[in-house]
């Protein structure tokens, strides 16, 4: 198994350099250590580490603040949706497209 080097960050993948890598499977390697099956998003390239406790909980944070980047980006582009779905309905209200028993059962 390989043991990185500490300057290396797990979730920048050696081969192609993007940080797109997540672990796939992770579990204790002793009780200062975790073992981790990593792989990359972009490149596929997979890899084996065993790091620190303190590397893995960087990496952990890593990981959350690349999530939260994504998550305020879903939610932005889902508010935006509504906003033209509410502008559709308001204008087929006012060109009396649509009325009360269009939505009656």
């Amino acid at each position: 198994m390989r043991r990185r080097a500490h300057d290396d960050r797990l979730e920048t993948c050696p081969a192609c350099k993007k940080d797109f890598v997540q672990p796939v499977s992770w579990e204790p390697d002793g009780d200062e250590r975790w073992w981790m099956f990593l792989r990359c998003g972009e490149c596929a390239m997979s890899r084996e580490v065993s790091v620190s406790n303190a590397d893995a909980e960087r990496f952990e944070a890593a990981l959350h603040s690349r999530a939260s980047i994504l998550s305020r980006a879903l939610r932005k582009l889902e508010v935006d949706r509504m906003a033209a779905e509410v502008e559709w309905f308001v204008t087929a209200l006012q060109r009396d497209l649509i009325d009360a028993a269009d939505f009656a059962r």
